[in-house]
């Protein structure tokens, strides 16, 4: 996800974790997309809207799963060129975070994954991710400080003590559920290392 006209955000993955060939790579995201499998399968659910889709990955793998109806949404025209190569049963459309041209209730679940970190105003996001759903949301950021020190790990943004290009905001678990806790209930929650990852339900 990115904003327009400003460097300090990052217009999808910084780093190809869903192609990566690195066996340890590929089992944390396997950990991770088991994670919003299990979230999103059972629910009794028609459409969904991924925000800050980059290039289309999750959203792909979502309409795997079930035959659902699939909207994403980036700010980047770019980026949605390639998702959208690559996910043709997918619509994509060039949107905000902050303004989501869509009305009151109009999806089941609302899907935010690694978007938040990168904005100035989460809250502006969450509100309007609430607003559209009628249901559920699943939200997903970068576990902290584990994530920092997994990157130091790996030698990955010494100079910058490990924060990859483009987090702006920065959560522990309990910060996070506090967060979405202000407009949703929080029904589950997993930690697939290195994400903390939140299921909840649309509160009025």
């Amino acid at each position: 996800m990115t904003v327009l006209n400003d460097p300090k955000f990052y217009a999808g993955n910084v780093y190809d974790k869903y192609g990566s060939r690195n066996p340890i790579e590929r089992l944390l995201m396997g950990s991770f997309l088991n994670s919003i499998r299990d979230f999103i399968y059972p629910l009794a659910i028609a459409n969904v809207l991924e925000v800050g889709c980059g290039e289309g990955h999750l959203a792909g793998y979502v309409g795997r799963l079930k035959e659902f109806d699939i909207e994403a949404v980036d700010i980047s025209a770019e980026i949605l060129k390639i998702a959208a190569e690559s996910y043709k049963e997918i619509r994509f459309r060039q949107v905000s975070a902050y303004h989501l041209p869509y009305r009151d209730n109009s999806f089941d679940l609302v899907l935010a994954s690694e978007v938040l970190e990168h904005l100035d105003n989460p809250v502006r996001a969450l509100e309007e991710g609430w607003r559209v759903t009628r249901k559920y949301c699943v939200f997903s950021v970068p576990n902290e400080p584990v994530w920092r020190i997994a990157n130091l790990m790996r030698f990955r943004y010494i100079s910058r003590f490990g924060n990859t290009p483009g987090h702006v905001q920065h959560w522990s678990k309990q910060q996070f559920i506090k967060l979405i806790s202000e407009k949703f209930e929080v029904l589950k929650i997993r930690l697939p290392f290195p994400w903390i990852v939140v299921l909840g339900k649309k509160t009025s």
